[in-house]
C-alpha cells in the first residue's frame, strides 16, 4: 500500500547511506515483516515535528493502527 510521501521521507541516495548502518536480521526466531526505511523514516518524522507520540495522526480516518505507526512501534523496541 502506497502513502502520501511526508517531506522528511528519505530520498533514495539517503537511504543507501543509511541502510548498510543498519543491523542484519538475525538466524533465529521469526522474520521481521517490517520495512526498516519505514521504519527510519517514522523515527525522522518524529524528530523534525515533535510531536508526542499520541499526536501523531494515523493515515487511516479510524484511527486504526498504520504500518508506519507499527514500524515505529517496532523499532522503538529493535533498536533502544
Amino acid at each position: 500500500m502506497k502513502r502520501k510521501p511526508y517531506p522528511s521521507d528519505l530520498s533514495d541516495a539517503e537511504w543507501k547511506l543509511i541502510e548498510p548502518l543498519l543491523p542484519k536480521p538475525l538466524n533465529r526466531g521469526p522474520k521481521a515483516n517490517v520495512d526498516l526505511r519505514e521504519v527510519v523514516n517514522g523515527i525522522f518524522y518524529l524528530l523534525q515535528e515533535g510531536c508526542r507520540w499520541r499526536a501523531e495522526q494515523s493515515s487511516d480516518p479510524c484511527g486504526i493502527d498504520t504500518p508506519r505507526s507499527s514500524a515505529l512501534a517496532n523499532s522503538i523496541i529493535l533498536f533502544p
